[in-house]
């Protein structure tokens, strides 16, 4: 699978953009005998990237990807299946924060689906707005065009709306694996204020938005709710948080 080159977030004129491109370009091209990476706002060389060589994660990825970003963040997504993994062994259901198009879902699911059989995987979003109006979806509503894509997995079960008001209606009892990606802090309050005492031992936490610049203020919610609990955040290379109960 050919991995794209996507980098997000860069300001500047059209000049300094194409000067930066001529520049990674050149990086590129000497530190290519190095496995030089460069996407998803990431650059590396000398790493291993193991995760290019599971056979099973790439033909995931392959499978569920909606656009060319979903294969940019497989390092993010290889972070997610080794979480949804060692999760496995945790008593609870599986928890989802920001579902968007289903992708990271649906490849959790693949991945795993011995994992699964007898549990549900909460997915919760808006599942309309502005977050969907720049992918074509075929004329399909978000929500029917995600019912869909996770149709093959009985697991999945969709809540749609403000989770500040859906989680008191709808949660799993116990949590064995969260991905948090709602890109709002208020709404990531709401979620961890709900779902953090909700952890099960062994569980694992990834949160997508944690290490971002934009997302800072997410951070500091996360590190004052999970610090309540006694548990610590790792901020990852990936821009990805990640906490283990113990």
């Amino acid at each position: 699978m050919q991995i794209p080159k996507i980098l997000t977030g860069i300001k500047g004129s059209e000049g300094a953009k194409k000067r930066l491109g001529h520049i990674l370009n050149e990086l590129g091209e000497i530190l290519s005998p190095l496995g030089y990476w460069q996407t998803d706002n990431l650059i590396t060389f000398g790493k291993i990237q193991s995760f290019l060589e599971d056979e099973r994660l790439l033909a995931c990825v392959e499978r569920h990807a909606n656009h060319e970003y979903d294969k940019a963040i497989i390092w993010r997504t290889h972070i997610l299946t080794w979480a949804a993994s060692n999760a496995a062994s945790a008593r609870g259901d599986f928890v989802e924060c920001g579902t968007h198009l289903g992708f990271t879902v649906a490849v959790v699911c693949d991945y795993l689906p011995g994992a699964l059989e007898n549990r549900k995987y909460w997915c919760y979003d808006l599942f309309e707005g502005s977050a969907y109006e720049r992918f074509d979806l075929a004329g399909i509503p978000p929500f029917e065009f995600v019912k869909k894509k996770l149709s093959a997995f009985p697991c999945a079960r969709l809540i749609k709306g403000p989770i500040q008001q859906t989680l008191e209606n709808e949660a799993p009892s116990e949590i064995a694996f969260m991905h948090l990606d709602l890109n709002s802090a208020l709404a990531e309050k709401a979620a961890l204020e709900k779902m953090v005492p909700r952890l099960s031992r062994g569980a694992f936490v990834i949160l997508d938005d944690y290490g971002w610049h934009h997302y800072r203020d997410q951070k500091v919610v996360a590190d004052a709710i999970f610090s309540e609990h006694g548990i610590h955040i790792a901020e990852l290379p990936t821009g990805q948080g990640m906490a283990m109960i113990t």
